[in-house]
């Protein structure tokens, strides 16, 4: 008789979640991203950023793969500013809100949700697209980057 022990840790499990359920867009960037966070794995407790901040142990716990994050239902008006003359963006749980955010036409500035530019300019994003994200020795910008589903992007024309 053949016993084989499989070592499971929350990294292990964090990957396997990441290929599972992330979307294919820009899959050369997610695929390295994956592949950072793979063999970085999650801070430990003795790594000195995070001596005092148990990630691991805390996402061993807590941590519900299956939850999903929705955007819910919010009175945005709450919280206007009258006399406010800007671009204003809504974000509830983190998800951008396009339907609560108020954005001026502006040829020298574009915001967009991120899978939209994506689309439209597909180039301009990707050139700036996690360029400032250290995936090779930061493994939570490796987890976001490999496994992002919205975001926001803001490009500012030059001068």
């Amino acid at each position: 008789m053949s016993v084989e022990a499989v070592e499971k840790n929350i990294s292990t499990d964090v990957a396997s979640w990441i290929k599972e359920h992330t979307p294919s867009s820009v899959s050369e960037l997610r695929k390295a991203a994956l592949a950072d966070f793979q063999k970085i794995g999650l801070p430990a407790s003795k790594a000195e950023e995070f001596k005092f901040t148990p990630i691991t142990r805390e996402l061993e716990k807590n941590f519900n793969f299956s939850q999903k994050n929705s955007i819910g239902t919010v009175d945005p008006s709450s919280l206007h500013i009258e006399g406010i003359e800007a671009d204003i963006l809504f974000f509830v749980n983190g998800i951008f809100s396009k339907e609560h955010s108020s954005i001026k036409s502006n040829k020298d500035i574009i915001i967009l949700p991120l899978d939209e530019a994506l689309l439209k300019h597909t180039d301009l994003v990707l050139a700036n697209l996690a360029k400032i994200a250290d995936t090779k020795s930061d493994s939570l910008a490796a987890w976001n980057t490999a496994s992002f589903t919205s975001g926001i992007f803001i490009h500012v024309s030059e001068n």
